[in-house]
């Protein structure tokens, strides 16, 4: 099983999915299911997985007081990989076909909010290059709700100034979007990239070495922004955040979802729970019926 392992994560780096992601297959495969597997003495040969050694590692997990969320995800992740090992012929049959996936209610985290935005807006020195960086990262992550490893992916390339557009190139599944180009974040990207202390580069966020901005670096400076601004966030928080002041603000559900990256509708509704937009309410205004002269 392990090198069968070895190779699914190969694959998974050949498709560009992210470290993020390549991490938890390992995680849950190599070092929890494997794990749990030679721990009860069965066969560690992938021929000889069954859907009761998954159930019963899953039973290990619930014992263990993992999430209902977390162990959600480890049997997608689990499924995933034995669908490959069909796909790529090293097994005959998936094993896991029949198992079922437990339905979880994801809730949607409250987020950032404007006026704790305006406080870690107003922390950013802007008269330093690091500073404009961190005032145009922040803007955008307000502005379009972009996960933290496209956020740090971004090339000045990616930025199209007449359409006002900013293509995301490695989205999560390595999924390719557009998101829009708002007009202060525009202005703020401008005056960082014009900055004389910021070295010409094709990546769009850099460090105070001159090198492309990573997750860990972007991580550190949000926590020494919430410290001077006593605001606590995370790039979750303004994706949240984000999200929720979107649709406060009239935006549509099917727009924010495009903009979101998200695979399925039901996730960004999630959001419309938290910023108590009345989806009724919004359809009687937009409702296509109300153009029509007939009566009912």
């Amino acid at each position: 099983m392990e090198r069968s392992i070895q190779r699914y994560l190969r694959h998974h780096r050949a498709r560009n999915s992210s470290p993020k992601t390549i991490q938890y297959h390992r995680d849950t495969l190599e070092r929890s299911l494997m794990v749990f597997l030679k721990g009860q003495g069965h066969s560690l040969a992938v021929d000889d997985l069954t859907s009761d050694d998954v159930l019963a590692w899953v039973e290990d997990q619930q014992s263990r007081g993992l999430a209902q969320k977390t162990i959600r995800t480890r049997i997608v992740s689990v499924k995933a990989f034995t669908r490959w090992l069909v796909e790529e012929e090293r097994l005959s049959r998936d094993p896991l076909r029949r198992l079922k996936v437990p339905r979880v209610d994801v809730v949607a985290k409250a987020g950032i909010t404007p006026e704790d935005a305006e406080k870690l807006l107003r922390a950013c020195n802007r008269a330093t290059v690091t500073g404009a960086r961190d005032f145009a990262a922040l803007l955008l992550l307000f502005s379009t709700g972009l996960r933290a490893t496209e956020l740090t992916s971004l090339l000045v390339a990616d930025v199209d100034w007449e359409q006002r557009l900013i293509t995301v190139r490695k989205g999560k599944g390595g999924k390719f979007r557009v998101v829009p180009l708002g007009v202060k974040v525009e202005r703020a990207l401008e005056k960082y990239l014009a900055h004389k202390g910021r070295p010409e580069s094709a990546h769009l966020f850099l460090n105070n070495r001159g090198e492309p901005l990573n997750y860990r670096a972007l991580a550190s400076t949000l926590t020494r922004l919430e410290r001077r601004a006593g605001v606590h966030c995370n790039a979750h928080l303004w994706r949240h955040g984000a999200a929720i002041q979107y649709l406060r603000s009239g935006g549509r559900v099917e727009t924010l979802r495009a903009m979101l990256g998200h695979t399925t509708l039901q996730m960004t509704l999630h959001y419309t729970q938290i910023a108590g937009v009345d989806l009724s309410a919004a359809h009687e205004i937009a409702d296509p019926t109300r153009t029509l002269k007939l009566r009912v």
